[in-house]
């Protein structure tokens, strides 16, 4: 019994120290915005209404470690503001517990091209977050959602040379096809749960990245096991020299006490 003990333990240390090679993150859920598309401007302005808040909701295929975001988000040069990024647990059409919240400073947000906003050249999911410090981890099927805003707001009337477009989320325009049907944009005011509206068959530009729970191959499987009885024979192999050494010694000693 003791045996088998030491075999199961050698193979556990073998699971454990060699464990499986991490997987980088890959892409789960995206939504590129068709021509025509709309830029969607928000969170650079303040009035009786508060401050606003934009996102976008979707619904994970993978189970695993939610690391990265790519979102199709940059602003206008005039501008010198910085972005709020929370990510929600979604409750049907109600926003749920706050999993993660990061604040990017202005020089982390693309500018676009001109007074207008333009995208960046050649690159419409222009900001791309790394959210591995987070450490969200998300269930395949269950809906999650993105909520943005800027970290400086600004006062209307604008002061030159500020005009057009502040900061831009490139989307589809509103239109009876669902474009995305994981997810679709949404707006609200003061916080991100407070006046939670959904836009009318519109989607925002986004690509999440999921690093998938480690699940060992077959082979590696077979691999380590084998391993492991290795380990497993060599205990027993040290075990039976060491009872046939210690019965050896018994048998001398017998002889010469019966010689004796």
């Amino acid at each position: 019994m003791k045996v088998i003990k030491n075999l199961l333990l050698s193979m556990t240390i073998v699971l454990s120290v060699s464990g499986v090679a991490k997987a980088a993150g890959v892409v789960d859920q995206s939504f590129i915005p068709p021509s025509p598309y709309t830029s969607y401007v928000f969170a650079t302005s303040t009035n009786s209404a508060g401050v606003n808040w934009i996102g976008q909701t979707f619904t994970t295929g993978l189970t695993g470690q939610l690391n990265q975001l790519d979102l199709a988000i940059w602003k206008d040069p005039a501008y010198d503001t910085g972005l709020v990024l929370d990510i929600f647990i979604l409750n049907g059409t109600s926003l749920g517990s706050l999993l993660g919240t990061l604040t990017l400073p202005s020089s982390a947000v693309p500018n676009g091209i001109g007074s207008f906003a333009i995208p960046p050249t050649g690159n419409v999911l222009a900001l791309s977050v790394d959210l591995t410090s987070l450490g969200i981890n998300v269930v395949a099927g269950q809906g999650y959602a993105i909520a943005t805003a800027a970290t400086t707001i600004y006062q209307i009337p604008f002061t030159i040379p500020l005009s057009g477009a502040g900061l831009i989320w490139l989307g589809s325009s509103p239109t009876s096809i669902d474009n995305y049907t994981g997810g679709q944009q949404f707006s609200s005011v003061n916080t991100p749960s407070t006046g939670f509206t959904f836009g009318p068959g519109v989607d925002l530009g986004f690509r999440t990245y999921v690093i998938p729970e480690a699940v060992p191959e077959p082979s590696q499987i077979c691999g380590l096991i084998g391993f492991g009885l290795m380990g497993g024979t060599a205990l027993i192999v040290r075990r039976r020299r060491k009872t046939a050494l210690s019965n050896s010694k018994s048998e001398k000693l017998a002889m010469r006490m019966s010689r004796a």
